[in-house]
């Protein structure tokens, strides 16, 4: 028996996936990179909370080598970034 789900509503089970598929990808993207903030004498390359993330940066150009980066990755993937 296969069960239908109303189209708006998404399973546990594929929000699971989807976070750590992205989870995944967000890690492969930054081992390439070394553009980074420090905070608290830590080296920060991105802040998570929830199902958001923000990348970080000292620069502007860094920031766009970090976006170019997780683009290319996410692309591997077969995923987009949504940008807001």
């Amino acid at each position: 028996m296969v069960e239908e789900y109303d189209k708006d509503v998404r399973s546990p089970l594929s929000s699971l996936i989807s976070t750590l598929s992205s989870e995944e990808l967000v890690r492969e993207a930054m081992e390439k990179t070394q553009e980074s903030i420090t905070v608290g004498g830590r080296n920060v390359k991105a802040v998570r909370f929830a199902d958001d993330q923000a990348m970080v940066a000292a620069t502007q150009k860094g920031l766009q080598e970090i976006m170019a980066v997780l683009h290319n990755t996410s692309q591997e993937y077969g995923m987009r970034i949504k940008l807001i």
